[in-house]
């Protein structure tokens, strides 16, 4: 179902993000140019109003503080007659004043001044009896010598900007001049921007979409070819692989993993195919025998003794049989199920001492010699001490009956860093160098090899190597045809401390 494909998930949570990021962006920006317009027209009512309020002095200064000066610098109107004594300085003011009026553009702007009893002494013509008390009002609160004070105005869906900014005239403090500007350019210039916004943002959008879909889209081609290859393998035929051609360092990490697994899964159908047969060849051997005494028996009328030995036979060959199932359970235990080991802290010494105590047994009947060395301290292992003494017996067992009559066999124990190493070396034929590789897989008995020895069911040295393992340790064979056989278990040590030997 498409809801459920890995490339709709990725076009939703890539749409979702570029959405989001689209749609702060263009806030931030709006938010950015709304606070740059706004700080510039804060700015400019700064400066009208110390303009306005430098002029006011110079005039109030050159003409007294008649109100009518006020309303003169204000509105423009005809200068009071009382002062015409001083029109040459009233001309430079004047000049002055029409310069920073064009230059500030602040034909259009809306002033009052305020005394300190509260009382307007002047204000733009343009500024009507509503809004006069409306600019009055914010004046409340606000201190002589204070900072410049800001506030947006709406009146008659206008949009005004109002600068109070208190003022000293003729050394007298608590005047104060507002000066207010309309919004409506700010406005107009953020509603553009806003219209754009609404405008590009859905485009923009849509075609990162488009694009991201495509991307995703060709991001994904490999991974359809990894499916379709791995829809195209199965048990038949486990030997394909596929090609490592793609530049992505994610893609060859896939597609090594994949043909390692591929690998890993040949490998093990083939065990199971060898093991399998082999398990079949050595199960139908006892049969067959059994198979074929029955048959014999019954041929004719035998007598009891003759029925009992083919009972015998029978038994004989059912015990090996049970015996080869026992260690087929034991390995697949020990291998699918490592936490089967029971592991503690034991002394390896009074392990070693039971297991020399068996060969001692075990080598009687061919009159074969049995030492021992240990070292003087003593060695602590953390392991299964069962296991490790089926280990050890399974080697056991191996050196004695491959040995020569009156041979010799040595069990010797040596420490190495944080390892211990438990040998057996007898004295036998010895292996052939083309077995020694062999010796350990499942179901491996050739007892020429081995001095005609009984060659078992072969599964102990398979047995011996998986309880090493499963320990953290390893078996290492060293045979010369001839001369005896060294098979050495190293198994890391808990610790050692002084051993009264």
């Amino acid at each position: 179902m498409i809801l459920n494909s890995f490339k709709f998930k990725l076009s939703i949570i890539y749409s979702f993000i570029l959405g989001v990021v689209l749609v702060l962006y263009s806030l931030f920006l709006y938010w950015g140019l709304s606070t740059s317009l706004y700080e510039e027209l804060d700015n400019e009512l700064k400066t009208k109003a110390n303009a306005a309020a430098h002029v006011l002095g110079l005039y109030l200064k050159a003409a007294g503080d008649s109100p009518r000066v006020v309303d003169y610098v204000f509105n423009r109107i005809s200068f009071p007659e009382d002062v015409d004594a001083r029109l040459e300085v009233v001309a430079k003011i004047d000049l002055y004043w029409a310069q920073q009026l064009g230059k500030l553009n602040m034909q259009d702007d809306l002033m009052q001044l305020i005394a300190p009893e509260g009382e307007v002494l002047g204000r733009s013509r343009r500024l009507s009896n509503d809004l006069k008390q409306i600019f009055l009002a914010e004046t409340a609160g606000l201190e002589p010598g204070g900072e410049h004070y800001f506030s947006d105005i709406y009146y008659k869906k206008s949009a005004l900007r109002l600068v109070s900014m208190p003022c000293i005239f003729q050394g007298e403090a608590g005047y104060i001049l507002q000066v207010a500007s309309s919004q409506k350019p700010v406005i107009q210039l953020l509603k553009n921007r806003l219209y754009s916004i609404i405008i590009s943002v859905p485009f923009i959008f849509i075609v990162m979409l488009i694009l991201g879909i495509i991307l995703v889209h060709q991001l994904m081609k490999p991974v359809l070819h990894v499916t379709k290859a791995a829809q195209s393998i199965s048990h038949k035929d486990l030997s394909r692989r596929l090609e490592t051609r793609y530049g992505d360092e994610e893609m060859r990490q896939l597609v090594a993993a994949f043909n390692d697994m591929i690998g890993r899964l040949e490998k093990s159908f083939d065990h199971i195919e060898e093991f399998s047969g082999q398990v079949a060849h050595e199960l139908r051997t006892p049969l067959t025998i059994m198979k074929g005494e029955s048959e014999l028996a019954l041929r004719k009328e035998r007598s009891i003794d003759e029925y009992q030995r083919v009972i015998r036979v029978s038994l004989e060959e059912i015990d090996r049989m049970l015996h080869t199932v026992e260690a087929l359970l034991l390995l697949a235990r020990l291998e699918y199920h490592p936490g089967s080991f029971k592991k503690d802290v034991f002394d390896l010494f009074i392990l070693e001492n039971e297991v020399f105590e068996q060969m001692q047994l075990l080598g009687r009947k061919k009159q074969i010699r049995v030492e021992m060395e240990f070292p003087s301290q003593a060695v602590m292992l953390n392991g299964d001490r069962h296991h490790l003494r089926r280990l050890l017996m399974n080697l056991a067992d191996n050196a004695v009956k491959f040995s020569f009559e009156h041979g010799e066999i040595k069990l010797k124990t040596v420490v190495k860093g944080n390892k211990v190493i438990i040998s057996l070396k007898d004295n036998g034929a010895g292996i052939d160098p083309l077995d020694q590789a062999k010796i350990f897989d499942r179901f491996f008995h050739k007892s020429h090899s081995l001095n005609g020895g009984d060659g078992g069911c072969g599964l102990g040295l398979s047995i011996a190597l998986t309880i090493a393992r499963g320990h953290g340790g390893d078996i290492q064979v060293e045979s010369i045809p001839g001369s005896g056989t060294k098979m050495s278990v190293e198994l890391p040590i808990k610790g050692n401390a002084g051993y009264p030997g």
